[in-house]
C-alpha cells in the first residue's frame, strides 16, 4: 500500500492547497467594501469600531504568526504556515485602509466612537506591552502560557469576539 511518509506528506500537500484557498478567499472578502467606500466616497453604514478593532487583531494575528514561522516553541505557537503569515500581512494593510477611509469619507449617522471599544483596545495595548517588558527586563520566564505571543493570540482571538458582536 502506502508508506506512512507518503500519507503525510500527501496530507501536507492537501493543508497547503486548502490553507492557499483559504487565504485567497479570505483575502477577496477585504476588497468590496474598501472598493464601495471608495467609489462612494463614503463610509456610511460601515462601523467605526469594526474598522478600529480589524487593523488591530489582524496586526497582532500577523505578531503571532511571524513568531510562529521562527519558532513554534516560543509561545506554544505550533506550526505556522507561510500562507497565514502572507494572509495576516494582507489583511492588516486592507484593514488599514478601511480604517484610514473612516477619516477620509462621510462616516453618515455614526459621527462618534464607542468610548468601550476605545478602551477595550488600550486595555489590551497596556497587557501586550505589559508583559513585553516583563520579559525583557527579567530574568525569570514567564510561562508560556502568558508570555507576549501567546497574549497576541489571545488578544486577537478577544478582538474578533467583540468585533462580531451585535
Amino acid at each position: 500500500m502506502f508508506a506512512a511518509d507518503d500519507v503525510d506528506s500527501g496530507w501536507h500537500t492537501l493543508a497547503q492547497i486548502f490553507g492557499w484557498i483559504s487565504f485567497v478567499v479570505w483575502s477577496l472578502s477585504f476588497y468590496p467594501q474598501t472598493w464601495y467606500n471608495y467609489r462612494k466616497k463614503s463610509c456610511a453604514g460601515f462601523s467605526v469600531e469594526f474598522a478600529m478593532l480589524n487593523p488591530v487583531g489582524f496586526y497582532l494575528y500577523t505578531v503571532y504568526n511571524l513568531q510562529g514561522l521562527v519558532n513554534p516553541d516560543i509561545g506554544n505557537t505550533g506550526k505556522i504556515e507561510i500562507n497565514d503569515l502572507f494572509f495576516g500581512i494582507h489583511a492588516v494593510t486592507l484593514a488599514s485602509i478601511q480604517f484610514t477611509q473612516i477619516f477620509m469619507y462621510d462616516t453618515g449617522k455614526q459621527k462618534s466612537i464607542n468610548f468601550y471599544i476605545v478602551a477595550f483596545l488600550i486595555f489590551q495595548f497596556i497587557c501586550v506591552l505589559s508583559v513585553f517588558g516583563i520579559e525583557v527586563n527579567s530574568s525569570d520566564k514567564l510561562r508560556q502560557d502568558w508570555g507576549t505571543i501567546r497574549l497576541c493570540g489571545y488578544c486577537k482571538a478577544a478582538i474578533t469576539f467583540v468585533k462580531y458582536m451585535p
